[in-house]
Order: C-alpha cells, then sequence, then structure tokens
C-alpha cells in the first residue's frame, strides 16, 4: 500500500496528486489496506477531485466493504504545512481523517513519515508531531505479499 501510494503520487511532470486510503476501521485501530488514485485534473499547485470521481470511490469502498480512513497529497516544494487550499478543499474530512502531505512531488516517496507533514482531522486539520507519528503509525508487512505493506493507525 505504501509502495502504490508512492508510485501514484510520482506522476510525470510535476504536478499535485492525491491519492485516498481505504481500509478497516477496527475502532482504536485503523488498517490501510489499500491505495486509490480518482480521477482528478492536477496541476503544478493543485489537485482536485469532482463529486462523480468520489462517488465512484465511494461505491468501489462499499462494493469491497473498506472505509475512507484518509489521503496522502504531494505538494511541489519542502513545505508539509496543510494549506488554506488543503484544508478548504478535502473531499472527506472527520474526526481521526488523516492526510499526509508528501514533499517534492513524492519524488522520495513517502517513507519516512518523518520527511512527511502527518495531519489529522480535529475539527480541523492539525499537524501532529513527530512523537505522536511514531506513536499512532506503525507500518508493517502484509501478510501475503512480501513486498507490500500496510499502514496501521491506532486513535
Amino acid at each position: 500500500m505504501i509502495e502504490e501510494t508512492s508510485r501514484f503520487l510520482r506522476r510525470p511532470g510535476k504536478r499535485e496528486t492525491v491519492v485516498y486510503w481505504a481500509g478497516v476501521d477496527g475502532g482504536k485501530q485503523w488498517t490501510v489496506t489499500t491505495a486509490i488514485c480518482p480521477h482528478q485534473r492536477i496541476t503544478r499547485g493543485s489537485f482536485v477531485v469532482d463529486a462523480a470521481a468520489n462517488a465512484k470511490v465511494i461505491q468501489d469502498l462499499a462494493a469491497h466493504g473498506l472505509v475512507m480512513l484518509g489521503q496522502a497529497h504531494s505538494h511541489p516544494g519542502t513545505l508539509v504545512d496543510h494549506s488554506d487550499g488543503d484544508d478548504e478543499w478535502t473531499s472527506f474530512a472527520f474526526a481521526g481523517f488523516i492526510s499526509i502531505v508528501v514533499p517534492s512531488y513524492g519524488r522520495s516517496g513517502v517513507l519516512p513519515l518523518s520527511q512527511c507533514g502527518v495531519h489529522r482531522y480535529e475539527d480541523h486539520f492539525r499537524r501532529l508531531n513527530s512523537e505522536e507519528v511514531s506513536r499512532l503509525f506503525s507500518i508493517i508487512p502484509a501478510s501475503l505479499d512480501h513486498h507490500a505493506t500496510r499502514l496501521s493507525i491506532f486513535c
């Protein structure tokens, strides 16, 4: 899932991109199992996922028994804070929703998470500090694919 997210973020050319994360809500622990690259309009400084594209994502989630848990999206430079646009135009925002900002159009991948800005929605998006990220996120190998990983988030 981490590898797929990194691959989806590294679009040809310099373009911001969003990848949704879906999986299983286990109450105190979420497990991200699936990276989804929705249909989107992308530019050097923004991405837009319209309502029809989001509806398709929700249909796919329902068909596979998954729920939306978060997103990763790229920024052009090294700034990994949420922009005003990130806060205002995010397609999903609910208690605990995770939004990870990956620098440099995702060219270096998502890991380590310390290079990214990790934000959680708590009536607004708040950037987590490094201690919170270390405590709340655990990256574990997938049980069926030795090359894939899954991400657990402890709520």
